[in-house]
């Protein structure tokens, strides 16, 4: 059977801007049963021929849990083919950490109040190491003097945290359970790492997933909307801008790369100059060290020199004899003799 590939933006906000197909879609999500949902106002935006523009989806509903209670929450669903900044997801969090909802008490009262929240990220990237396809990060309350988990729902647990679900829907993960997750996740359909899937792609399901109501109403929901030109039409416009936006990426990492090898190369040589030029000036010192050296012997040999003369001067001048002088001084008689003569 051939339907929209729901990983791309326009084919999910078709897929969530009907109430009761969104409302299978939660459902298979939370492993709850969502009663009713409230699309919430925010920005929503889609791509057209010219533009490249993303959509988000908040909710509020009313969900049975597996305990068969009802409770309102806020539901934040973001979906992104491309690695995002996280500051991103944390502000628009951050938007439904402030919101008071309007709810119906038990009386029949309107009343404002802050609402639990729970997050849905579907990602066409991969943020684990190991192929992991779904993970859950819940509320989990313990008693950490005595390490026991405390059952008891808390207000302050409740509206201060949040249960978060992330779904890498381009891993492959060898082995599956045949849960009704797996197959929702299944058809978001993804090539390889790095290549775009099909806009329009052909699935199978087995009998399991045949006989699943959720699952069969959504796919049959895909199914028609590959008879709307105009969805198809925009489809095709979205392919051709996030190829042309890979195109632009990989020129500009190629850009950087070549740059960054660049620089690399010019610190390199600016390394190995100044490695050089220490090498130079080091030898030069060290000549410089030398030379110094020598003139310092040669001045204390000068020194020496005049030292000697003036005593063998004084000494002569004292009615000294040369062979005394001599003795005296250790020096030969020659040089006595010489030194004399030079006066």
């Amino acid at each position: 059977m051939k339907i929209i590939n729901p990983l791309y933006d326009n084919a999910f906000k078709y897929l969530m801007d009907n109430e009761q197909i969104a409302k299978m879609v939660l459902s298979i999500i939370l492993g709850e049963t969502v009663l009713s949902l409230q699309s919430k106002p925010q920005e929503t935006q889609l791509f057209t021929d010219t533009t490249r523009k993303t959509a988000r989806y908040d909710f509020k509903a009313i969900i049975r849990g597996n305990d068969n209670l009802e409770r309102t929450i806020l539901i934040e669903l973001q979906k992104y083919k491309h690695p995002d900044p996280i500051m991103r997801f944390r502000e628009y969090l951050a938007e439904n950490y402030r919101k008071e909802e309007t709810i119906i008490t038990s009386s029949g009262e309107e009343q404002k109040q802050a609402l639990p929240i729970v997050t849905i990220y579907i990602l066409g990237y991969q943020i684990t190491q190991a192929d992991i396809l779904a993970l859950q990060v819940g509320r989990h309350v313990k008693d950490l003097i005595w390490d026991t988990p405390i059952t008891e729902k808390l207000d302050f647990v409740e509206l201060l945290t949040h249960v978060c679900f992330i779904f890498q829907v381009g891993v492959k993960p060898e082995k599956l359970r045949g849960t009704r997750l797996e197959y929702f996740l299944s058809l978001f359909s993804q090539k390889l790492h790095g290549e775009e899937a099909n806009y329009l792609i052909d699935i199978e399901l087995d009998e399991t997933a045949k006989k699943d109501k959720h699952i069969g109403e959504i796919v049959k929901y895909l199914n028609q909307a590959t008879l709307d030109e105009g969805m198809v039409r925009s489809l095709k416009y979205e392919a051709q801008f996030e190829k042309g936006v890979r195109t632009i990426e990989q020129e500009l990492k190629d850009m950087l790369i070549a740059k960054e090898t660049a620089l690399a190369k010019e610190a390199e040589a600016n390394k190995k100059a100044e490695k050089e030029r220490a090498e130079k000036e080091a030898a030069l010192k060290k000549e410089a060290e030398a030379i110094a050296e020598k003139e310092a012997a040669l001045k204390n040999e000068s020194e020496a020199i005049s030292k000697i003369t003036n005593l063998v001067f004084n000494l002569h001048a004292n009615n000294l004899s040369k062979e005394n002088i001599s003795a005296m001084t250790g020096l030969s008689l020659a040089e006595v003799e010489a030194i004399l003569k030079s006066k």
